[in-house]
């Protein structure tokens, strides 16, 4: 405590807490900087309270007068017998109270880097960011993200009762471990990053100007559209910031649409949020934005998962390579938001897209608004990501190639060194069932935006 006094010694506060501050990910609202100093009280007994008290005021006064021996001068040969009295009397508890620290105990206020610590971007040797552990100990899972083991798998389609050639040969495929977003990236996640985006003035309108509103913009590459510029984008830019529209639903209700998918974003939008999310939690950017390869070796930040990497998550269990991303060779609008007969739409939007909550096949809600005592199943992938079929696609950071498969590398194929399209996965509300299965692969330009294509984020552990 910076300017001890024997009377601020007198003074001593037991209780210091400081508030967290958040940011928006995946399931939510989550602490990003927590320091916290708890008192728990006890209730005395006997003479315990009275002998709480005295050492209490013992420890108050040996405090105050080493301040003073301090401020006298202290020979340097006890310098070391003061030092250890101090340790020993800061670390008594009474029975009056105990003092215990949460997590987060020493760390440095924001803004300060401890000595031998690297600053934000910077990395040193031994250490790593959210997510990455020392050696020895479990990873940190970020919130909002599954953490898949380092393995092998087949990749590629299983069965010959439909399909294309392009999914063709199945071919064993390692991988090391990674991180992968439980959830596509919401509407409102989007949002938070492109006001972030403008306030560092990165994103501009058509030819270059500053940006103010329609078709958003980096360095002439389209990134994603508003409501201003097409319709069935759920983004709304207003008054110098960007937000998320409501929509009517069943029984004309307003629906929120910020926990949907994110739609009609390219390619280049979906990279450029990646980084710009990295940016905002101190975290590496993967991409060189200037040409739009990805840094190798791969950064620490949020990336979009590699092909290999979305099939593995989203069909392989480690025994069986399954139809679809939820552990099923069936699908039904139990399951998923896609085309059966029609639409599943589970909300009743009255306009396209129909777009789903992310997770909303969770085996609580209704598969249908309209049918109530219809229930979802639990739909997650074998890796335990939600949404892997339907929805909406989700691009990924390969180039597209269909003869890709009859020569790509086994271990942590990233796909070919350059094309002209990108590859999406996974399907989506508006695609039939052969279209959302795990081995299916489309592929698009990247400056391709979609009213049923949206994306999802990975970083390596």
């Amino acid at each position: 405590m910076k300017g001890l006094t024997p009377v601020n010694a007198m003074r001593l506060s037991l209780l210091y807490s400081e508030r967290p501050s958040f940011i928006v990910y995946g399931e939510g609202r989550r602490p990003h900087d927590e320091r916290s100093l708890v008192i728990v009280n006890k209730v005395p007994i006997g003479n315990n309270e009275m002998r709480g008290s005295i050492l209490f005021q013992l420890t108050v006064f040996a405090v105050a007068v080493l301040f003073l021996f301090f401020s006298m001068g202290c020979p340097p040969e006890k310098e070391s017998e003061a030092g250890v009295l101090i340790k020993s009397l800061v670390g008594m508890s009474c029975c009056g109270c105990e003092i215990r620290r949460t997590e987060g105990e020493g760390e440095s206020e924001e803004g300060e880097s401890p000595e031998g610590e690297s600053t934000e971007g910077e990395s040193s040797e031994g250490e790593g960011a959210e997510g990455e552990a020392a050696e020895g100990e479990e990873p940190v899972v970020p919130e909002g993200m599954i953490d898949i083991e380092a393995g092998s798998f087949r990749m590629g389609r299983s069965y010959s009762d439909t399909g294309e050639s392009v999914e063709l040969p199945v071919h064993a495929v390692s991988l090391s471990p990674y991180y992968l977003g439980k959830y596509e990236v919401t509407n409102h996640e989007f949002a938070e990053v492109l006001n972030y985006a403008r306030s560092q003035g990165y994103i501009e309108g058509y030819g270059g100007g500053s940006y103010t509103g329609s078709k958003v913009y980096y360095e002439g590459y389209f990134l994603t559209d508003t409501y201003a510029s097409s319709a069935e984008s759920q983004l709304i830019y207003e008054g110098g910031a960007f937000s998320v529209r409501t929509r009517p639903g069943h029984d004309e209700n307003p629906f929120d649409m910020a926990e949907h998918p994110v739609v009609m974003v390219t390619w280049y939008g979906a990279a450029a949020y990646c980084n710009w999310c990295s940016e905002m939690e101190g975290l590496q950017p993967c991409y060189n934005l200037d040409n739009w390869s990805r840094y190798e070796p791969v950064r620490n930040g949020y990336r979009l998962p590699t092909e290999a990497e979305w099939e593995r998550a989203a069909a392989w269990d480690g025994v069986k390579h399954w139809r679809y991303g939820m552990s099923s060779d069936i699908l039904d609008i139990r399951r998923a938001n896609y085309i059966a007969e029609s639409s599943a739409n589970p909300l009743e939007l009255r306009t396209q897209p129909f777009t789903s909550p992310v997770g909303w096949y969770d085996g609580v809600n209704a598969a249908r608004l309209n049918t109530p005592s219809l229930k979802t199943i639990n739909a997650v992938s074998p890796a335990g990501a939600y949404d892997m079929s339907g929805n909406v696609w989700e691009w990924c950071h390969d180039w597209y190639d269909g003869e890709y498969y009859s020569e790509a590398l086994e271990d942590d194929p990233a796909g070919p060194e350059s094309g002209s399209s990108r590859v999406f996965r996974g399907g989506s509300w508006a695609n039939n069932a052969d279209n959302c299965r795990t081995a299916r692969r489309f592929s698009s330009d990247p400056e391709y935006a979609e009213n049923h294509l949206g994306f999802r984020v990975a970083r390596n552990r």
